[in-house]
């Protein structure tokens, strides 16, 4: 029986913000987009550990020719929420519900002040905890601080990779797409009934 839901943030919980970024900066400089997308999503993996993560706004500045107050703007704003709902409702139906986020300092800071994160049982952030996905030391970490059994949790992402090392100890996963097949994929384990977005 499913008892509780982890829910990754970007891309999921909100839409990817590097993404976001890449979309309107590479138009207002003339880059291409896909470059500034990869560069960002690379990067900044080495600055999810609890890192001074100033040097990665300086590094992208540099390369892209982009103002840091720019960047750290378009990187940390709030965005429109894709399944932000789905985990309330859950919360309601009494699923504990979870974040397990790849995140530097400066997101985890914008994330916390301003959304209402109250209704998770806690939320976990690589730079937080210094560990991050896929190692499979964060999901080891999880489940010693929260004494649930993996075959009882169901951890989503948008990237594959971070789902392989929650499968392979005992995880259910779903790949999230976009919100009616991640509502379809919850009801096959027999989670149903969800309110508009």
């Amino acid at each position: 029986m499913i008892k509780a839901v982890i829910f990754d943030w970007g891309g999921v919980l909100e839409p990817c913000n590097n993404r976001f970024t890449a979309k309107k900066l590479s138009t207002k400089y003339n880059i291409d987009e896909e470059k500034l997308f990869k560069r960002l999503d690379s990067l900044e993996d080495e600055y999810s550990k609890g890192e001074n993560c100033a040097e990665f706004y300086e590094i992208i500045s540099k390369e892209f020719n982009i103002p840091k107050t720019v960047l750290h703007k378009s990187l940390n704003q709030d965005h429109d929420y894709l399944a932000f709902n789905v985990a309330k409702t859950l919360k309601s139906k009494g699923y504990k519900v979870f974040i397990l986020s790849n995140q530097m300092n400066s997101k985890t800071a914008a994330i916390r002040n301003h959304n209402d994160l109250s209704f998770f049982d806690h939320c976990f952030f690589s730079n937080e905890i210094k560990m991050m996905k896929p190692d499979k030391d964060i999901f080891e970490y999880f489940i010693g601080k929260t004494h649930l059994n993996p075959n009882e949790c169901i951890f989503i992402d948008d990237h594959e990779r971070y789902l392989i090392p929650a499968r392979e100890l005992g995880f259910n996963t779903i790949l999230f797409k976009n919100l009616e097949q991640l509502k379809k994929d919850l009801s096959s384990f027999g989670i149903k009934s969800f309110g508009k977005k």
